[in-house]
């Protein structure tokens, strides 16, 4: 065998092995979305002057969508990276990179999924809209605070790498998976030998 068909066959279920983590993450991801939407209510407010305002019940619940994305993110990373280490084992630095990359696209697709699935863009319904209509909220993370910080990864997004790359650490230790060291010979010495 050459080393380019040597090379080949290593390549191919190193790159299926990648391509099932990102599809696993994918996978979850939607069905994070569906229920991080089921689970989450929606603020109550009305339209005033073109925009979205939170009523009194409302103000108190806007902060629900960080909240519970935020635990279902940390459940979609814990099964997400416990699926991915028991089917995989550490094999590789692809399937670790893969499943990295597969975390944050799960997470972006569980937010769009539950974005789709919940009610439409409140501002865009009180743009036109009387005032005082009553508007429930669409379901949506708030962007971060932080100038430095991309908006495309959102404000909860690295939650669920976070938390995939936790329960692998734990089940790998655990396991006892990780790297093995080889034991160093123990000599052991009589003291009756070392009497001269």
């Amino acid at each position: 065998m050459t080393s380019d068909a040597a090379t080949s066959s290593a390549v191919k279920p190193t790159l299926v092995r990648a391509a099932w983590v990102v599809g696993l993450g994918l996978l979850l991801g939607a069905v994070a979305g569906v229920v991080w939407e089921a689970w989450w209510t929606p603020p109550t407010g009305a339209a005033l002057g073109g925009r979205w305002l939170p009523d009194t019940a409302g103000s108190t619940e806007v902060v629900d969508a960080f909240g519970t994305f935020a635990v279902v993110g940390g459940v979609l990373g814990v099964v997400y990276g416990l699926a991915v280490v028991l089917v995989a084992r550490g094999r590789d630095v692809v399937t670790a990179l893969s499943l990295f990359v597969g975390a944050l696209l799960s997470a972006r697709v569980a937010e769009a999924v539950g974005g789709w699935l919940g009610p439409e863009d409140a501002d865009a319904v009180a743009a036109q809209a009387e005032d005082l209509t009553p508007i429930v909220r669409d379901l949506v993370l708030p962007p971060s605070t932080a100038s430095w910080w991309p908006d495309w990864l959102g404000s909860t997004v690295l939650l669920v790498p976070a938390f995939a790359a936790l329960s692998i650490v734990v089940v790998v230790n655990l396991a006892g998976w990780g790297p093995k060291q080889k034991a160093e010979p123990v000599v052991r010495v009589d003291p009756a030998d070392s009497v001269g």
